[in-house]
């Protein structure tokens, strides 16, 4: 394992959490160094996820085509300075949602980490919705009933593959897993963002 056992245990927790509920690049915030350094580590490990097709966000990057575009965005706008500033400036931190992609709940689920339970209510209630009330799309970032329905079964498949590997209800976070930790290194490397290597995209208060 290169990262350092916080930024592990960060990483671990941050992925189960994003497995099953929507979170804003804000939630990335964490103690540690000043808010120069949370913001620069903020906009490398958003960048890092969405690059490594590990999470989704949604409205779609807020307009922006490209994922560097809007990571860009996150770049230039201090989260932890709101002095004067146009609340609309802050819309970037605040007015989308991160979550884990497909792939990043596989991965999760892989080594027992996700909780079942709680995916298996969200695969429900999106199935519910798609039968019930298909108008209501789109919403939440599922475009659609047909899109809704597709969320759910992936939400029952990964959530049966966390029981089979293990996963126990619990209100204690989860062990340090290693090898998910080791996973994540490899992906990390192999799309070309490698952990320890920053900044990804250097912060520029506006």
């Amino acid at each position: 394992m290169k990262m350092s056992i916080d930024d592990a245990k960060w990483l671990q927790e941050c992925l189960i959490t994003m497995a099953t509920d929507d979170i804003s690049p804000i939630s990335f915030a964490y103690g540690g160094g000043d808010d120069r350094d949370q913001w620069q580590r903020i906009v490398d490990r958003y960048y890092r996820f969405l690059v490594c097709e590990i999470a989704e966000t949604y409205p779609s990057l807020l307009g922006h085509n490209e994922i560097q575009d809007y990571v860009k965005c996150l770049s230039l706008v201090d989260p932890f300075d709101e002095s004067g500033k146009n609340p609309d400036d802050l819309v970037v931190w605040y007015g989308s949602d991160i979550r884990c992609s497909y792939k990043g709940g596989l991965i999760v689920s892989k080594y027992g980490l996700l909780n079942a339970d709680a995916a298996e209510d969200l695969a429900a209630h999106w199935m519910h919705t798609a039968k019930i009330s298909p108008e209501r799309f789109p919403a939440n970032g599922i475009k659609d009933a047909d899109a809704a329905l597709l969320l759910a079964k992936q939400l029952f498949e990964c959530a049966a593959i966390s029981r089979a590997a293990g996963w126990r209800l619990s209100n204690e976070w989860p062990e340090l897993n290693l090898g998910l930790i080791e996973e994540l290194e490899d992906i990390f490397d192999k799309y070309g963002v490698p952990w320890n290597e920053g900044p990804l995209v250097p912060i520029r208060s506006l």
